[in-house]
Order: C-alpha cells, then sequence, then structure tokens
C-alpha cells in the first residue's frame, strides 16, 4: 500500500547567484519562509485530514534558516511517522553530521546536493555558485555513515567548459558514491 504523497513549499527565494538558475525570474532573491509553527501545523492538517504519509519538500532552500529547520524537524520527531524527501535539493554546506541525524531521525529517505560540477574553478568562475567542493564531498560520508541516501545535481556542457573538465566531473561524481 504506498503511501499518499504531497509536494509542499515552505519558503521561497535564493539569494545566491549562480548563473543558470531561473530561481530570481519566479521566486526572487529575497529569502522568505512560513514559520516552523505554520509549516507544522499544515502537516497536522494533511496527515489528519488526508492520512498524507510522505512529504516533497519542494523547496530550493529548506535548509537556509537552519534554526527554523530544525524547529520543523523537531516537530516530526516529536509528531508524525511518515518520510520526507527534498527532490529540488539542499545546499551541501548547510548540512552537518547532527542536522543530517536529525533528518534521519524524522523520516527524511534521501538528501539531494547540488555541486554542478566536480571542478571547483568551474564553480567559482563560470558557475559563481559559492561553495566549496570539499563540503559536498564530506556530507556524502557522513550520509553514507548516517544510513541516508544521498543525490547529486550535476550540469554539463557549460560555456568555456572543456570535455577535460566533464570528465573530472564524472570522477567526482563516482567517488561521492
Amino acid at each position: 500500500n504506498p503511501k499518499k504523497t504531497i509536494s509542499m513549499i515552505t519558503s521561497r527565494g535564493c539569494p545566491y547567484n549562480c548563473v543558470f538558475c531561473s530561481i530570481h525570474l519566479h521566486m526572487g532573491k529575497f529569502f522568505r519562509y512560513h514559520s516552523s509553527e505554520y509549516v507544522l501545523k499544515h502537516i497536522k492538517l494533511l496527515v489528519d485530514n488526508y492520512r498524507i504519509g510522505q512529504i516533497l519538500f519542494e523547496d530550493d532552500n529548506i535548509t537556509l534558516n537552519r534554526k527554523r529547520f530544525e524547529e520543523i524537524l523537531e516537530g516530526l520527531i516529536s509528531n508524525f511517522k511518515l518520510s520526507w524527501t527534498v527532490p529540488n535539493g539542499v545546499r551541501a554546506d548547510t548540512l552537518d553530521r547532527n542536522l543530517i541525524k536529525k533528518c534521519k531521525q524524522s523520516g527524511c529517505i534521501s538528501l539531494v546536493v547540488a555541486p554542478e560540477s566536480g571542478k571547483q574553478e568551474t564553480l567559482d568562475k563560470i558557475i559563481k555558485k559559492d561553495l566549496n567542493l570539499n563540503k559536498v564531498v564530506e556530507v556524502a560520508k557522513i550520509c553514507k555513515e548516517e544510513g541516508v541516501k544521498l543525490h547529486a545535481f550535476f550540469v554539463m556542457g557549460f560555456p568555456g567548459e572543456t570535455k577535460a573538465d566533464m570528465l573530472q566531473t564524472i570522477k567526482f561524481a563516482k567517488m561521492l558514491r
């Protein structure tokens, strides 16, 4: 019997400047969000009235406000038995072991990060992502140790990217496994 699943967006906007991203066009740069209390009340309504068993948090930055995200996780741990994931991904540099453990305790079935490239120079000079790939490696290691499935998004063929750069991204992606 499959779980009833629903998509939910609890926050909008992204203050980062990745060159290819469309979020600024439809969600804006300013990060704004529902309070953790509001999100948990909404989840309670969905569970009580519609027997929802799984949530796809479609936020682009659900982990950006750590305090709020931890409050949501604590509410999920205390009040619900459901599963959830983040199909749009979260920034790897917002995660650490304690947060990943809380994610797992609260029903997280997988996390998604978006390094985009396996070459730091591509991130810095072409994408302008403001992300250190060492943090992605650290998060992948922690997820493996804590038993949390991790997926990663990559983009190939950025302007100025060479075949060698793309092969380095493939190598990086394989290494994360």
